[in-house]
């Protein structure tokens, strides 16, 4: 195996650190993790918004979707396929955390290496939340600010004191975080919330640290979904 300097980008990173897998594939249900992903890209397929270049990656507990390089098509692109899976996801009941970053990384797909500054930073600020969420990383504002890209009142995403268990140490006060499952509404319901009151529900009740990573991520999208009905 060789070092291709032709695989080296900047580019966009989602990174879904998912919860659960154990336990996922001790019930020979896997599959949960890429019916989600496929259902993801068939509707984007279905609405008309084609995803080119932007690629997959899984091990272990971890799902990467990288980018091509870090244009503003490619993070429209990044940004899309990203909310869908997290929509798929909580739908088929498979928990998450997740981030997207912009930053330098060497993904060969063909050789299943991959490595850089972006997965670093898309994995730490994912695996550090304390709820279920999808958070822009401050590489990904930084980028977004330089195409004159204002995050106050961006459609989907509202910036929020994100609960963590690790903080990283370059983590401001707020982020944009995914008011996961509005755009996806149906007849005024968001099956994300709904899912994630479901899972709630059946988690055992001596265990307060799970059960807070749920309500955290239910009164977030309560508390901000109407401001996402209203900028649409």
């Amino acid at each position: 195996m060789f070092f291709e300097p032709t695989l080296v980008s900047t580019r966009w990173v989602a990174c879904f650190d998912l919860l659960g897998t154990q336990d996922l594939l001790a019930r020979g249900e896997e599959t949960r993790v890429f019916r989600a992903y496929t259902d993801a890209l068939d509707k984007l397929q279905r609405d008309g918004q084609l995803i080119d270049g932007v690629k997959h990656a899984w091990f272990s507990d971890t799902f990467l979707i990288i980018a091509p390089d870090d244009s503003g098509k490619s993070f429209t692109e990044t940004d899309l396929l990203a909310r869908s899976f997290a929509y798929f996801l909580l739908c088929n009941h498979v928990p998450f955390r997740g981030a997207i970053s912009c930053g330098r990384m060497y993904a060969d797909f063909d050789g299943g290496v991959y490595f850089g500054l972006g997965m670093v930073e898309a994995y730490e600020y994912g695996d550090g939340q304390d709820w279920i969420g999808l958070v822009l990383c401050p590489s990904t504002i930084s980028r977004l600010k330089s195409f004159g890209l204002s995050l106050d009142n961006r459609l989907n995403w509202q910036l929020f004191s994100v609960p963590w268990t690790t903080r990283p140490q370059t983590a401001p006060e707020q982020l944009p975080a995914c008011i996961i499952g509005e755009s996806f509404r149906i007849n005024g319901r968001n099956p994300c919330l709904e899912a994630l009151k479901e899972m709630f529900s059946a988690i055992d009740k001596e265990k307060p640290r799970v059960l807070q990573k749920y309500s955290r991520a239910i009164e977030f999208i309560e508390t901000y979904r109407r401001t996402t009905v209203q900028n649409s």
